[in-house]
């Protein structure tokens, strides 16, 4: 997993929010995610049909769903195409996810 956290006190004071998702940009590795999406085949429906995204279209929907997840309240979590932005309290970050597996309680019944 590709993933940055920026941790600070909760705040509503949008520069506060400006500053992490600027920060989470910066030091996330979107270079890394576009060469793992073209060795997997991974595609995105694109203004041009289905096609692996340049890294601009990463970038540019990595930082919407950052805005999303700050818009959620508290904490919640939205994820669209492998990015995953998460908000917890004062807390934002962004990770790429290939693969995942959860087991329930209930499963184990």
């Amino acid at each position: 997993m590709i993933a940055a956290t920026m941790k600070k006190p909760i705040t509503d004071d949008p520069a506060d929010w400006r500053e992490k998702i600027d920060k989470i940009m910066d030091a996330f590795d979107f270079g890394k995610v576009r060469r793992v999406m073209e060795f997997l085949g991974w595609k995105w429906h694109t203004d041009d049909g289905m096609r692996v995204p340049e890294e601009p279209v990463i970038r540019a929907e990595a930082r919407r769903l950052l805005i999303m997840a700050i818009s959620l309240g508290e904490s919640g979590s939205i994820i669209s195409g492998g990015l995953e932005a998460t908000r917890f309290e004062g807390d934002l970050s962004l990770s790429f996810e290939v693969e995942q597996h959860t087991v329930y309680e209930q499963d184990e019944q």
